[in-house]
């Protein structure tokens, strides 16, 4: 039993938490990190832009209150610039190996553009209804 406890012991040092690789560690011998090394990177940059980046960016658009194309010409522009900076300079990967920027770009970019409006709309309407004449008293 003794051995097992030690081997458990050593997985658990060994494992580290994806979040951990992706904001927190770099490559240990200071390459930036290929698929093989970190082939999570992809759910990663997924749920960033679906949990942080859209609801938040949503919400300041329509409490700013944006309208049109400015507002989803500014999401499309923020978001995919947080996403470039978050795989060049903050995680270090080598692009090439995920298959280029558009495809470390793209990832979760519908999912993410589809709750970015549901904010956003939300927000502006709950925040300016009035502006727009809308009468929620009937």
């Amino acid at each position: 039993m003794s051995t097992n406890k030690k081997t458990d012991d050593k997985k658990d040092e060994e494992e580290v938490s994806i979040w951990t690789k992706a904001f927190v560690l770099k490559s240990d011998d200071g390459r930036p990190y290929t698929k093989e090394v970190f082939e999570e990177l992809l759910d990663v940059l997924f749920w960033v832009r679906v949990i942080c980046i859209a609801p938040i960016f949503g919400v300041i658009c329509g409490a700013v209150p944006i309208e049109g194309m400015y507002g989803l010409g500014s999401y499309v522009a923020v978001s995919s610039l947080i996403i470039y900076l978050i795989c060049n300079t903050v995680v270090m990967v080598d692009i090439a190996s995920f298959g280029g920027d558009f495809s470390l770009l793209g990832e979760g970019f519908m999912q993410s553009g589809a709750i970015f409006m549901l904010s956003w709309i939300l927000t502006f309407t709950l925040m300016h209804s009035e502006v727009e004449g809308f009468d929620f008293e009937d």
